[in-house]
C-alpha cells in the first residue's frame, strides 16, 4: 500500500485507476471554499430528510411514496457522506479512502433505479390487481353460502 501512485484528482480519468480509490493523499480534498458547500448541501439533505416525510401526508399514494424513499436514501447518503468526511478530514486510513463514497454512488444509482421501477412496473401492477368490490361481494357470498 506504500506504493501507491499519487493522481491529480482533477483528472477525470483517474477514476477508472483502481489505485485512486485507496489513496491517501488528503492535500487537494480540504482546498477552498467548495468542501464547506459540500458539507452544508449533505447537512441540508439530512435535515430534509427529516422534514419532508412530515409534509406528505396530503400527496397521492405513488408520490408519497417516492419521496419517502427518497428521504430515506436522503438521510443515508449525508449521514454516511459527513461521517466519510470526518474521517477524510482527520486522515484515518482505510475509511478516508475514495473506496466508500464509489460504493456509495454504486448504491444510490441502484436505489434510484428501484425507485423507477416502482413507479413504472411494481405500482400499476399493484393498481391493477386490486380486485374490484363487485368481484369480493361475488367471493364473499360464495364462501358465506349466500
Amino acid at each position: 500500500m506504500e506504493n501507491l501512485v499519487i493522481l491529480n484528482p482533477v483528472a477525470f480519468g483517474n477514476i477508472f485507476k483502481l489505485s485512486y480509490y485507496f489513496d491517501d493523499n488528503l492535500t487537494l480534498t480540504f482546498l477552498g471554499w467548495g468542501y464547506w458547500v459540500i458539507v452544508g448541501l449533505l447537512i441540508a439533505a439530512i435535515v430534509a430528510s427529516y422534514v419532508v416525510p412530515g409534509k406528505t401526508k396530503k400527496l397521492p399514494y405513488l408520490q408519497r411514496e417516492l419521496v419517502l424513499r427518497a428521504m430515506r436514501l436522503a438521510a443515508l447518503v449525508g449521514w454516511v457522506s459527513v461521517i466519510w468526511l470526518f474521517f477524510r478530514f482527520e486522515g484515518i486510513r482505510y475509511f478516508s479512502w475514495r473506496l466508500w463514497p464509489a460504493i456509495l454512488i454504486i448504491y444510490t444509482l441502484v436505489q434510484i433505479g428501484l425507485m423507477i421501477k416502482f413507479a413504472k412496473v411494481d405500482f400499476p401492477k399493484q393498481r391493477a390487481s386490486k380486485i374490484t368490490g363487485q368481484e369480493k361481494e361475488k367471493y364473499l357470498r360464495r364462501y358465506l353460502g349466500k
